[in-house]
């Protein structure tokens, strides 16, 4: 079923999503990549959290977290504190609009993983999706805004970390994959955040000064309650709420618009220039997931 509503909460979602890049590269200016990581993913667990406990599930929830906290601890390593560490690091060395871009890389890897570690089917023509993806890729990781880019190894380094945040996020969705038969997406998506706030607090606090928190400026503060709240938490509730009255197959075809969303933004608000490099790689990459998403 499809409709009005939830074609909104959709496209909501993906503009929130879209929007997180370059907010996240503005709230890098006044905070570091970990920090920032630790911050947002503690607004989540709580938002979360509370969310259970006004369904009055918080009974089952921390039995559920007692009989599988080594799988849960899995999903948090991967979804929540490798996602987060590569992805803060990688925006702040690259631009917005690329890292939106690279992360549109996500449905490739899935298939790659799935193929690998699954032994699912792979058929030709997702070994030619594959290739023409990856060559995408490739494009966008060595070249990124410009061919000078190439002299920059900052910009290289920025990109492949965006990269191994999109394959963190292939390796959640597998390992999401069975349990999401047991356990509703809310369980899931909360039990990460809980086990991957505890694994980043130590990261953070080795790493970088995590005290610099309680200094942040208004600015930065509020960055940090919407990428948590809005981009953690509210989406989720839209996103559940559009696959409630659609096709997930239908809803899925939305996700593409994120990275134009995060070009757009990028370009209208930080002054980041869409170039035929970034598109170049950007339309192979949306070929290669196209031709691989057929039988």
């Amino acid at each position: 079923m499809n409709d009005g509503k939830g074609t909104a909460a959709l496209l909501a979602t993906m503009v929130i999503f879209g929007s997180s890049y370059a907010i996240t590269k503005v709230g890098l200016e006044g905070i570091s990549p970990l920090v920032l990581s630790f911050a947002r993913s503690i607004v989540a667990c709580v938002f979360l959290c509370a969310m259970i406990l006004a369904k009055g599930d918080s009974g089952v929830f921390i039995t559920k977290i007692k009989d599988e906290w080594k799988y849960f601890a899995a999903l948090g390593m991967a979804g929540v504190t490798l996602f987060n560490i590569f992805q803060n690091v990688g925006i702040k060395l690259t631009s917005s609009a690329l890292a939106g871009t690279l992360h549109n890389t996500i449905p490739l890897f899935i298939l790659i993983l799935s193929w690998v570690f699954l032994h699912e089917k792979i058929t030709n023509p997702k070994i030619i999706g594959i290739f023409t993806g990856l060559a995408g890729v490739c494009i966008i990781v060595f070249v990124g805004s410009d061919f000078t880019d190439m002299l920059h190894s900052q910009t290289v380094v920025g990109n492949a970390m965006v990269l191994g945040s999109a394959v963190m996020w292939a390796v959640y969705t597998l390992l999401n994959k069975n349990m999401s038969k047991h356990y509703n997406p809310l369980f899931l998506t909360t039990s990460a955040y809980i086990f991957g706030s505890m694994f980043l607090f130590p990261v953070a606090v080795s790493m970088e000064h995590i005290g610099s928190l309680a200094s942040l400026s208004v600015k930065t503060w509020a960055i940090v309650l919407y990428l948590g709240i809005f981009c953690s938490g509210i989406t989720f509730l839209l996103w559940n709420y559009a696959l409630s009255r659609m096709d997930s197959t239908k809803a899925s075809v939305f996700i593409y618009l994120i990275p134009i969303v995060a070009m757009l933004v990028g370009w209208a608000f930080m002054g980041e220039t869409i170039t035929f490099c970034m598109l170049l790689g950007f339309a192979l990459t949306i070929i290669g997931i196209c031709i691989s998403g057929k039988e």
